[in-house]
C-alpha cells in the first residue's frame, strides 16, 4: 500500500467515525423527541380527564341549581299562603273581639 492509499483509508475512517457520531446524535435526538411525545400524550390524557370532570361538575351544578330554584319557588308559595292564613286568623280574632264587645254592650 502506498502512502496515498493509507491516507485515503484514514480520511475515510475519520469520515465514517464522524458520520457514526452524527448518527448517534440523531438517534439520541429521536429518543428525546419520542420521550417528549410520550410526555405530551400523557398530559393530553390527564387534561382530558380533568376537562371531563369539570364538564360533569358543571352539569351537576346546573341540575342542582334547577332543583334549588324549584325549592325556593315552593318556599315562596308556602310563605304567601302562610301570610294569608295569619291575616285571616288576625281578622277572625278582631271579628270575635268585636262581636264579644257588641254582646257586652247590649247586655
Amino acid at each position: 500500500m502506498t502512502m496515498a492509499q493509507i491516507q485515503d483509508i484514514m480520511e475515510n475512517k475519520a469520515m465514517v467515525d464522524q458520520r457514526e457520531r452524527e448518527v448517534l446524535n440523531v438517534s439520541k435526538s429521536i429518543l428525546e423527541l419520542n420521550s417528549l411525545f410520550k410526555d405530551v400524550a400523557s398530559l393530553v390524557v390527564d387534561q382530558g380527564t380533568v376537562l371531563d370532570r369539570i364538564d360533569y361538575n358543571i352539569e351537576q351544578t346546573s341540575i342542582r341549581m334547577k332543583s334549588a330554584l324549584g325549592s325556593v319557588q315552593k318556599a315562596e308559595q308556602y310563605q304567601r299562603k302562610n301570610r294569608k292564613m295569619h291575616l285571616i286568623f288576625i281578622l277572625s280574632c278582631v271579628v270575635l273581639v268585636l262581636l264579644f264587645l257588641i254582646l257586652l254592650t247590649k247586655s
